[in-house]
């Protein structure tokens, strides 16, 4: 189910959307100078009714991919494009809300955590160093104290670097809503954490399931439990907005359930809105083998399918660049789309062959990029080994726990600050 286009799922996603509407409401984007077009239909070539124009808003009544349905307090209904307008759930609280995310030094693996006011949300808790241990639980102990419940965990794809450390925060907190793309992926790592899923009780949505219960069968057996796991499974996923809570939303842009060769291509892509700053997400998709940045994407690849479908949603201020920084993603074609100010790399000293991410070429192609910052959790790697004050076990010997970085943003006026921590 991939980049989803028919008039079914429009209906699903306006229909999911009507509860939220009359709290919710569309304003244009801090890019925009002029005014964002209103349209009669969901397309560029409809009729245009007006102007949404800076300092106005319209009442959200719904979405279809790449639109927002809205009525114009004098225009009346029609869509504007969501590469060029935001959803403001909470409009009240939207000069105060603040957000913090978290890009945690976890070694050669991904780890994000996201807090608004009202909600949490994780995107990947995985290491390929930091196996025996738990440096995200030892992370989320130090910044969120006490924290007992997590609103949404984003699971990229099912590779170990990217889930290793989920089952842990399963058994350590409870998670309302799980989303995960369900391709099936035969390792341990993913068996234990569908194992902790199903005893969860969270809402599991996946790419695959609709709601019911399904068992899902291992070629071997990894646990006591044996060689199958039976899942209750909610709504499935498709793209498109989820609320988060005040001034912010989770949009779904690549949903691929479809097994592919390699399950990078499975990533949930998603791009977080948090007041007026855009947060990309990728997982691990790719735009093709490893090449140099300037090859274009790949026919077949996220990083094509993005552009050809959903280039006016993919404007963003931070980009968490995918794959740890291979040469197998962030293409300039890509990057010029998406034309981030921030780029982070989640990355560590695991070689996989006789490569080590991040590629330097692809760091020295963002570096160069007009007034782009890049920010790496692997800086000091090695000094970090025998850091007796790092997060987690200290002095133990391995990378991670030493170079978190933070970005605090300051809600609707578009603005944040990036740290090392």
């Amino acid at each position: 189910m991939r980049f989803q286009r028919a008039a079914a799922l429009a209906a699903v996603l306006l229909s999911m959307a009507a509860g939220a509407a009359a709290q919710t409401t569309v304003v244009p984007s801090d890019r925009v100078v002029t005014g964002v077009s209103l349209r009669v239909s969901a397309t560029t070539g409809s009729y245009r009714i007006g102007l949404l124009r800076p300092g106005e808003s319209a009442i959200f009544l719904g979405e279809v991919p790449g639109w927002y349905h809205v009525e114009h307090p004098t225009l009346g209904q029609g869509f504007v494009s969501k590469g060029w307008t935001r959803l403001v759930a909470d409009p009240g609280d939207t000069a105060t809300a603040t957000f913090d995310v978290y890009a945690v030094d976890v070694a050669t693996g991904l780890a994000i955590l996201v807090r608004g006011p009202d909600f949490t949300l994780v995107y990947d808790a995985g290491s390929n160093d930091d196996l025996a241990g738990d440096r995200f639980g030892a992370f989320l102990n130090e910044v969120a104290p006490g924290l007992t419940t997590i609103d949404h965990l984003v699971i990229s794809h099912a590779h170990r670097d990217h889930i290793s450390m989920l089952p842990d925060l399963l058994a350590a907190v409870q998670v309302a809503n799980i989303w995960d793309s369900g391709v099936m992926y035969a390792s341990c790592t993913y068996q234990e954490l569908l194992e902790a899923i199903a005893t969860e009780g969270a809402q599991y949505h996946t790419a695959i399931h609709d709601p019911g219960v399904a068992t899902v069968a291992f070629p071997r057996q990894c646990a006591s439990t044996g060689d199958q796991v039976t899942l209750t499974f909610s709504t499935r996923i498709h793209t498109g907005a989820v609320p988060l809570g005040a001034n912010a939303t989770m949009t779904f842009l690549h949903v691929d359930g479809t097994p592919r060769s390699d399950l990078n291509e499975n990533s949930l892509v998603v791009m977080l809105e948090l007041g007026g700053t855009r947060l990309l997400l990728p997982g691990d998709a790719g735009g093709g083998e490893r090449e140099d940045p300037a090859t274009p994407p790949e026919a077949g690849s996220v990083e094509r399918a993005l552009i050809d479908c959903c280039a006016a949603m993919l404007s963003a201020d931070i980009l968490v660049l995918g794959h740890h920084g291979s040469m197998t993603s962030s293409r300039e074609e890509f990057l010029d789309v998406v034309e981030a100010r921030d780029y982070i790399v989640s990355s560590g000293p695991k070689r996989y062959g006789p490569v080590t991410l991040p590629d330097e070429e692809v760091v020295h192609d963002v570096a160069a990029r007009p007034n782009a910052r890049v920010w790496r959790t692997d800086d000091h790697d090695d000094a970090c080994r025998t850091n007796p004050a790092k997060v987690g076990n200290d002095n133990d010997g391995k990378a991670g726990g030493c170079t978190n970085i933070h970005i605090h943003v300051h809600g609707a006026a578009g603005t944040y600050e990036v740290e090392v921590m």
